[in-house]
């Protein structure tokens, strides 16, 4: 017999509609997905190495900007890795995150193709270590004092002039 009770309590309670919490406005509940679920993108200097990408202390500066479930893509400055974090709790000065995905040792880049147009360039090496690069065709100088032969070389890539 109270067998049967129960099963007609629970046959009442499944019956009973189910209460819905509706969404509510707010920064927790309701935003605009400019303001949530951002992507950005980092990349990590030299001297760290995948497994400091874990460590709170990596994001120190940055947390402010962060929320959770945003993502960080991040490129390692000499392409020993790229990987998808995952921010799980952000704060001003702290952020957790962890690595969704990860990429080990990128393949170099192809820097052949553009030799022929570096070729069009006298780049030197001032005292103080940077770089500078002037057209041969007309002497105009095309940026000095950048720290290294890769910035030089971006920028020169980068400028209007050698656009097609």
């Amino acid at each position: 017999m109270a067998a049967t009770a129960e099963a007609v309590k629970a046959d009442k309670a499944a019956t009973k509609p189910r209460v819905i919490m509706p969404v509510k406005k707010g920064q927790e509940h309701w935003a605009m997905h400019e303001e949530v679920l951002n992507v950005f993108r980092a990349v990590i200097p030299a001297a760290n190495t995948l497994e400091d990408l874990t460590r709170t202390s990596m994001w120190t500066y940055v947390a402010d900007q962060l929320r959770p479930f945003d993502m960080i893509i991040a490129l390692h400055e000499n392409r020993e890795f790229w990987a998808e974090l995952l921010v799980l709790d952000a704060r001003p000065g702290y952020a957790n995150v962890t690595v969704l995905r990860k990429v080990e040792t990128l393949p170099a880049l192809d820097n052949s193709t553009d030799e022929p147009l570096m070729q069009q360039y006298e780049i030197s090496r001032a005292i103080d270590g940077t770089w500078g690069a002037i057209r041969k065709v007309d002497r105009v100088p095309m940026g000095d004092s950048f720290e290294s032969y890769d910035k030089l070389r971006r920028h020169i890539l980068d400028h209007a002039s050698n656009r097609a």
